[in-house]
């Protein structure tokens, strides 16, 4: 995948996580997991470009190599 097709379908993903969130439920809703997943899988496959602490493509926070 591209990095901008990358950026589309977290983009996408994370809507749906929006859209099914339900501050009154503590359990994780599979449907939920099974997104998170798959957005941790595009952001292992992602170039990244990082941008003001985060990449600019998947949104991952830039690692702090500081440690």
């Amino acid at each position: 995948m591209s990095p901008l097709e990358i950026h589309e379908k977290i983009k996408f993903n994370n809507k749906l996580i929006q859209d099914m969130f339900n501050p009154n439920q503590f359990v994780l809703n599979n449907t939920v997991r099974d997104l998170l997943k798959e957005n941790e899988n595009l952001q292992k496959q992602c170039p990244h470009h990082f941008v003001n602490g985060y990449c600019e493509f998947c949104f991952m926070e830039e690692p702090n190599n500081n440690d």
